[in-house]
C-alpha cells in the first residue's frame, strides 16, 4: 500500500499549477492577438463602408447644389421637389401675394412739405 504524505501532495499540486500557468500565458496572448485581429478587420470594414456612403452623399449633395443653382423659378423648384420626393405638393397653398396699402398713399398726400 502506498501512502502519500502531505508534502508530496503539495509539491505535485504546486508543480501542476506552475505548468498550467506557464501554458496559459502564451495561450492568453494568442487569443488576445486573434481577438484584436478580428476586431480590427470589422472596424476596417465599417470604416470603408462609411467612407463609401460619405462619398455617395457628397456626390448627391453636389448634384443637389447644382440643381438648385440652375432652378430659379418656383415651378422649376417645385419640379425638383417632386422629382426628389416623388410627391405632389399641395397646390396653391404657398403663394406670395404683394398688397399695396391704400393708407400709405393717403398719408403721403395729407402731409405736404
Amino acid at each position: 500500500m502506498m501512502f502519500f504524505n502531505q508534502e508530496s501532495i503539495m509539491e505535485t499540486t504546486t508543480s501542476i499549477l506552475k505548468c498550467m500557468f506557464i501554458v496559459s500565458i502564451p495561450a492568453l496572448f494568442f487569443f488576445f492577438y486573434v481577438w484584436q485581429s478580428i476586431t480590427y478587420a470589422h472596424l476596417n470594414k465599417k470604416i470603408n463602408k462609411l467612407a463609401k456612403k460619405k462619398e455617395e452623399l457628397m456626390k448627391k449633395n453636389d448634384k443637389l447644389k447644382v440643381d438648385i443653382a440652375s432652378y430659379t423659378s418656383a415651378e422649376r423648384i417645385e419640379s425638383l421637389y417632386i422629382k426628389l420626393n416623388r410627391e405632389i405638393p399641395m397646390a396653391n397653398s404657398n403663394k406670395i401675394i404683394t398688397l399695396t396699402l391704400p393708407y400709405a398713399k393717403k398719408i403721403k398726400r395729407d402731409n405736404p412739405k
